[in-house]
């Protein structure tokens, strides 16, 4: 049976105990105060650009790692998404030629996990920091680090032309200053009849405020121009839509 994302997100609080050599209780105790201590941070930095904001996220060290820990662990939308993304990697057809993922942001690694749970090759991409390192000491745990390939972000830009055959993205452009540049180059990064599973939370509040609000390039990306609301970015490049988080390219 198929590893499913709801079981490796059950591991964290005991995984992140280890890691972090502290008892289980004080994990979760931790994990449930992250996100405000975070935000706190966050809005006290009151970064501007996008290179600020990437300095930031590389800062915030723990709070981050426990922050998205929790996130994981507790929705179920995400971790059903998480579950379809690993069945279209692993139908006949996909593991017959070898079926490529690539993770956009990987973050604490629990994406690109479930897929080398599942004998998925997979490439994850993230900064270095502590999520990084989390995200490799969990596929250690797993027995799967031989499945997955490393890249820092800025191999984002020179990784070749149809590369992959699966491309998530769960909740990263909502941080990019130009999500429509991220949404062509995932595109171009895709094989011919690939897939594209895409989430995106563009909401500045006091709960996200590291996300960028809802905006032109938001509304370029999904559609919803004022008097060309049928066109989206996602559209003209040629993506047909199969649900609203999944995006075939043809």
């Amino acid at each position: 049976m198929p590893t499913r994302y709801a079981a490796i997100a059950a591991t964290l609080p005991d995984h992140l105990a280890e890691f972090l050599g502290i008892p289980v209780a004080e994990v979760m105790a931790r994990m449930a105060r992250a996100r405000d201590e975070r935000n706190r941070l966050w809005v006290a930095a009151d970064p501007r650009t996008e290179a600020d904001r990437e300095k930031l996220y590389q800062s915030l060290g723990e709070l981050d790692l426990l922050k998205y820990a929790e996130w994981h662990r507790t929705d179920v939308e995400k971790q059903a998404i998480h579950d379809v993304a690993v069945q279209a990697a692993t139908t006949s057809g996909a593991q017959a030629r070898g079926a490529q993922v690539l993770d956009c942001g990987g973050g604490i690694g629990d994406t690109t996990l479930v897929f080398a749970a599942n004998d998925v090759p997979v490439t994850y991409m993230e900064f270095p920091g502590l999520c990084y390192d989390f995200a490799h000491f969990r596929w250690r745990k797993f027995g799967c680090a031989d499945r997955v390939t490393v890249r820092e972000p800025a191999a984002f830009w020179t990784l070749a032309p149809g590369s992959y055959d699966l491309l998530i993205s769960i909740d990263v452009l909502e941080h990019l200053e130009n999500p429509v540049k991220f949404a062509a180059r995932y595109h171009t990064l895709l094989r011919p009849g690939g897939l594209l599973f895409l989430t995106a939370h563009f909401h500045h509040s006091a709960k996200n405020p590291d996300h960028l609000p809802e905006n032109d390039a938001y509304r370029r990306l999904f559609g919803g121009e004022r008097r060309t609301a049928r066109r989206s970015v996602l559209r003209n490049l040629g993506f047909k839509r199969r649900r609203w988080y999944r995006f075939v390219k043809p």
